[in-house]
């Protein structure tokens, strides 16, 4: 019996499946083309991965954003970096500044210094040479791990603006960068990276950060009269990225938090596209956040945009991704657990198709070939950091509109580290 229904969920993959004819860009989208009709009229399209480290994820995905920018007029990329430092990287692809070599390692992420990331972003900007008169490609970033870069713009902005407030938003913002670790460790709140500074100093300097933004909030039509709408937009969110840097790091020092990291990087699309109300977003991050899970960040978006918000799932079935050996150690090639008996991706591995696209909205709970999708299965989940479970449990249909299966995968190309 088991056999009949294992036979039957195959059947069904391969009448659904889209067949990838390859995983790397640069050569045509003949094979892409039923996506038209999967994506339709969505307005944001999230790209997940499985892992962080894995070539095949990050060429295919480089796929889908030439996809969507050249056939279906998606304008700006988002991607899971620090924001302002994120940002740098849009004035490389629009007017050709500085090296993006430098600029890829300049985003504080190992996981986004490689050579797949690159191979992008050159396209991106080849694409903008190409087409000047046409919206240009936008290049932004939506997380708050990290906060010199956010405190410089906007001490430099108040020193611009609002010059007789210099010394006092100068000593709300002395003492973080001071005290504060370099980076936020998520992996374990009882790490010593985590507990450098005691929660009460977190809380003040946290009710300063806000005192400042409000500040700078209440101002903007005084600062109207020497700044562009679009300066003094970007010194507000970059001094609310300075309160999102302090409300992760009480996050990660005692695992609560009045705003989940997730939150706040959906409340940074938000802002993302409020500055870019007519163009079509392409998210790029790891498939926790781009899930529709509960407080997950594509839950927050499609809370806010419902049906025009399109998560899709990478994953996969065996083979070799990059990560860190704890959150301080090597980065280094592993050797992923094969996906075993039951999970989702072994029955996906089972139909015998190396590569594919699928839409789960085809997928019915009153249907017995395609019923174990709407069901929760185990699926590969892994991030930066080597993990003794690979596996998370979750109900795939729910959290995805599709998915991209690839058989087996090889790690990502590293660049130097610096």
């Amino acid at each position: 019996m088991s056999g009949e229904s294992d036979q039957l969920k195959i059947d069904w993959l391969k009448k659904h499946a889209i067949p990838i004819a390859t995983t790397e860009p640069d050569d045509g989208f003949d094979d892409l083309m039923p996506l038209k009709e999967l994506i339709g009229d969505a307005r944001i399209v999230g790209l997940g991965e499985a892992t962080h480290g894995t070539h095949e994820f990050f060429t295919m995905k480089h796929r889908l954003v030439e996809f969507l920018v050249r056939e279906m007029a998606f304008t700006v990329f988002a991607l899971e970096a620090n924001t302002p430092e994120a940002f740098l990287m849009d004035d490389y692809i629009r007017n050709g500044t500085g090296s993006p070599e430098d600029l890829l390692r300049g985003m504080h992420f190992w996981t986004w210094n490689t050579q797949e990331i690159l191979n992008m972003i050159r396209w991106m900007r080849a694409y903008n040479e190409s087409k000047p008169a046409a919206k240009p490609i936008r290049f932004t970033g939506f997380d708050a791990q990290f906060v010199a870069l956010s405190i410089n713009i906007v001490l430099e902005f108040v020193k611009h603006a609002n010059p007789e407030y210099y010394e006092t938003a100068t000593g709300m913002y002395s003492d973080i960068g001071n005290a504060l670790p370099n980076r936020i460790n998520f992996n374990s709140t009882n790490d010593d990276s985590n507990n450098t500074i005691d929660y009460a100093d977190i809380n003040r300097m946290q009710c300063n950060a806000e005192r400042l933004t409000k500040h700078l909030e209440k101002n903007q039509v005084t600062y109207s009269e020497k700044c562009s709408l679009k300066e003094i937009a970007w010194a507000i969110h970059n001094a609310r990225i300075v309160s999102q840097f302090l409300c992760l790091m009480t996050e990660a020092r005692t695992g609560v938090a009045e705003e989940s990291r997730d939150l706040l990087m959906a409340k940074n699309i938000n802002w993302i596209q409020s500055q870019n109300r007519d163009a079509k977003i392409i998210v790029w991050a790891h498939n926790y956040h781009i899930a529709r899970g509960e407080n997950n960040m594509g839950y927050n978006l499609h809370q806010k945009y419902g049906d025009t918000y399109l998560p899709i799932g990478f994953c996969f079935h065996e083979g070799l991704y990059n990560a860190r050996e704890g959150f301080e150690g090597d980065i280094r090639a592993f050797k992923a657990a094969p996906a075993h008996e039951g999970s989702c991706e072994r029955l996906l591995h089972n139909a015998g198709i190396p590569n594919f696209i699928l839409d789960l909205r085809n997928a019915s709970a009153d249907d017995p070939s395609s019923e174990w999708l709407t069901k929760t299965m185990d699926m590969h989940d892994i991030g930066a950091v080597k993990q003794k479970d690979e596996f998370r449990s979750l109900n795939i249909s729910e959290e995805f509109d599709a998915l991209v299966f690839i058989d087996s995968t090889t790690p990502s190309i590293l660049l130097p580290q610096g």
